[in-house]
């Protein structure tokens, strides 16, 4: 029986009590809400899943600010215990978050409003604003163009440096290593091309005119592409092609150059492809064909021909979903000689059933066989028991543990169990593992801001000493490396869509500025975040698919990939719980069914699978073209002009609103600000949001009452549209959220 659920709303229309009634079993979500109409308690009891105690937020009597948030007392009227607070200057800006385990990490501003350094107890991060930029031009546009982080060791600080196009979007970023990563992008500004590159060293071939034996001579290492990436798309912005382009990282056998090899790279591990997607009238992903192989052998792209390739090898997969859009049948054809037109050597078929509900039933049948074994749900609808056939790993069923709100409490297979305790913002904070190969094992994280990404980490191996890693960010925003507690660093590199690939080492003794030689293993993902079999990359935590977004996926939980609130199963392509937000996905268990273009890294809510803002796209294409435009530009300049979340929020709404008002109309730009929210992940951030717009539109209008749109380019009003948006958020003239992680979204 699926749950119903009742709301019960207090007088200003916010929800008090929500009562979800499955049978017998009840579980209740109630929340207080003080004289501003904040939430300031919130409990969550059921009699199943692990218990959660209820937690208080305390707000600022002068500010309106939260002053921490924790754990709450027996009363209900304060926070005692497991308490996280944050300490704000006079214009609203965090000085200091200090997280549960008492650890704080203190954010300092240059006179122009922007941070300027963050330390924490493993470092400190330097922020350069304008100045010279990564190409030697001179940015005056208020962007990040540096990072530094300091590190043990004698090599010194990691440093970055960034570039940026007309419109404020990333393009160049330096790299410790000498290394580069550049970024093309089409005219709605959605990204074509990646690359990295670094040192390689050119070969010269010497032949013995009596044994004809070729002697290779490494040569002045020069400037080179190490790894590339080119993607293809079609009018709505979609995947339909992608493929690896020239680099020396996509060598043959390391340290072994082949002939006519001119950029040699001595570690070279890349596995090139060469992918062709399709779509369903739905916008599902329907196909992909990908060319590949699974040892390191050259480029592969759209010329390259059936044996050009040593080990070139073909394997389509297709999807198929009922009408609700999960999806039941997964279709592998594997062509050994790499002629994907040719007869297949190997077809298989994966076929899933499913209830009513769109849970999934057994699982999985292969070529029609009976399936081995059967999913259990509880009274919430959650996965308890999920079968062996459909375990990431297959060695054996899992057995899932919740809390009482649905998020992930412990994993168990084998006899080994994983729990993961949670602090008062609902964040996993200490897993520990029990029973066969990992009895022993913990892992600490540490939280440095309201994110749900920690700062740093402390594993304690089985009968080994404690290891720290410490996360920091690129200039995208991504991660950018992991530093040891000796000052060892691992560089990420990631793909165009965010999965970790492979890692760059950066010794201690190592400076900077020193190019790198040496690659770390190389990984490769399925759209669906199955792995391929060749070595993966993933760090203490697991950040290998998604790793950019710093997702895990690890052994620790059986395989599964720890997607935020919930329990993500690549081998189904679906998350073991319901939906926390009604329409998130097609589904409320399915992972978003176009995973080459869309995400779902929070567990709530596909990036795009918002069927309002699809619905205006369908009846005007022009709008929808350049509304894509502006949300890339707005995310992109937001992203580069502030590192505070709220403040980066603020300028990306603020903007974005702006700019569709001046070339729409205000009446349009509040249609796609309205369709934006109605799937949104939290409702702090929704109400937070909503405000944000309203200011934007008030600037669109003034641009247009006093500019039009006749003489007055796109360029021009991206400018003044920024200027102004700066000038008020650096005043501390926006709407924030003020709550709980789980109120608010970071």
């Amino acid at each position: 029986m699926l749950p119903t659920k009742k709301t019960t709303y207090d007088r200003w229309l916010q929800p008090a009590v929500v009562t979800e009634t499955a049978g017998t079993l009840t579980r209740t979500t109630t929340t207080r809400y003080d004289g501003a109409g904040r939430a300031y308690w919130t409990s969550v009891t059921a009699p199943i899943g692990q218990a959660r105690a209820a937690t208080f937020t305390k707000y600022n009597a002068t500010t309106g600010l939260v002053d921490y948030a924790g754990v709450a007392n027996a009363a209900g009227t304060d926070a005692t215990t497991a308490r996280t607070s944050t300490t704000y200057d006079r214009w609203g800006r965090a000085l200091t978050y200090t997280n549960d385990q008492g650890e704080t990490t203190a954010t300092t501003y240059d006179g122009a409003g922007r941070v300027s350094t963050v330390t924490n107890p493993t470092g400190t991060t330097t922020y350069t604003w304008d100045g010279t930029d990564a190409t030697g031009s001179t940015e005056r546009r208020g962007l990040t163009t540096g990072l530094t982080m300091t590190r043990a060791g004698t090599g010194g600080a990691l440093s970055y440096k960034g570039a940026y196009d007309e419109n404020g979007t990333l393009v160049t970023e330096q790299m410790p290593g000498q290394l580069t990563r550049t970024i093309t992008t089409n005219a709605l500004k959605d990204e074509t091309g990646l690359a990295y590159s670094g040192q390689v060293t050119p070969t010269t071939a010497t032949t013995d005119p009596d044994t004809g034996e070729v002697t290779w001579t490494p040569g002045t290492p020069v400037t080179g592409t190490w790894f590339a990436w080119s993607t293809d798309r079609d009018g709505m912005g979609r995947i339909v092609r992608e493929y690896t382009g020239n680099g020396a990282g996509f060598d043959g056998t390391p340290g072994v150059p082949e002939t006519g090899d001119t950029s040699h790279l001595p570690v070279g591990e890349g596995l090139a492809y060469d992918r062709k997607y399709t779509y369903t009238a739905r916008g599902q992903l329907a196909s992909v064909t990908d060319r590949t192989v699974n040892t390191p052998a050259g480029a592969i792209g759209p010329d390259t021909t059936p044996g050009e390739v040593a080990g070139m090898y073909c394997q389509t997969r297709s999807y198929g979903f009922n009408t609700d859009g999960a999806r039941t049948t997964q279709t592998v054809k594997q062509y050994n000689a790499g002629d994907c037109a040719g007869t297949p050597d190997h077809t298989a078929t994966r076929t899933h059933a499913y209830d009513s509900a769109n849970r999934l039933t057994t699982a999985v049948s292969i070529d029609g066989a009976a399936p081995s074994g059967s999913y259990t749900y509880d009274g919430l609808g959650r996965q308890t028991t999920l079968p062996a056939g459909d375990t990431p790993n297959g060695g054996a069923a899992a057995t899932l543990g919740y809390y009482v709100d649905d998020l992930p409490a412990s994993v168990t297979q084998t006899g080994v169990t994983t729990t993961f305790a949670l602090d008062s913002a609902g964040r996993r904070a200490t897993q520990s593992t029990t029973g066969g190969w990992g009895d022993g094992q913990a892992v600490v994280r540490h939280y440095g801001d309201s994110s749900d990404n920690p700062a740093w980490s402390v594993t304690t191996p089985k009968n080994g000493a404690a290891e720290l890693a410490r996360y920091t960010d690129s200039i995208s925003g991504d991660l950018g490396a992991t530093i040891t507690s000796t000052g060892d660093a691992s560089i990420s590199v990631v793909d165009p869509h965010d999965n970790a690939v492979t890692s760059i080492a950066i010794p201690a003794a190592q400076t900077s500025g020193m190019a790198a030689t040496v690659v770390t293993g190389w990984a490769r993902w399925g759209e669906y975040g199955s792995p391929a079999a060749s070595p993966t990359v993933t760090g203490p935590l697991g950040y290998g698919w998604l790793g950019g977004k710093q997702r895990e996926t690890s052994t620790d939980a059986a395989g599964l990939t720890l997607m935020g609130v919930r329990y993500y199963n690549w081998t189904t392509g679906a998350f073991t719980s319901p939906d926390p937000i009604p329409a998130g996905n097609h589904t409320s268990y399915g992972y978003p069914t176009d995973p080459t273009n869309n995400t779902d890294v929070t567990g709530r809510a596909s990036g795009s699978s918002n069927k309002w803002e699809k619905a205006l796209c369908a009846l005007n294409i022009s709008d929808c073209v350049y509304v894509r435009r502006i949300v890339n530009w707005s995310t992109s300049t937001a992203n580069a002009a502030y590192r505070d979340g709220q403040r980066r929020n603020a300028m990306r709404h603020m903007i974005w609103q702006a700019m569709l008002t001046w070339w729409l109309g205000a009446t349009k730009a509040t249609a796609w600000g309205n369709a934006h929210e109605k799937t949104t992940t939290f409702r702090g951030d929704s109400i937070r949001d909503q405000k944000n717009n309203v200011a934007g539109r008030e600037l669109g209008r003034g641009l247009r009452n006093k500019y039009g749109r006749v003489g007055w380019n796109t360029d021009n009003a991206m400018r003044a549209a920024v200027k102004w948006a700066r000038g008020r958020i650096d005043r501390g003239i926006y709407a924030r959220c003020t709550g709980s992680w789980s109120y608010c979204g970071g």
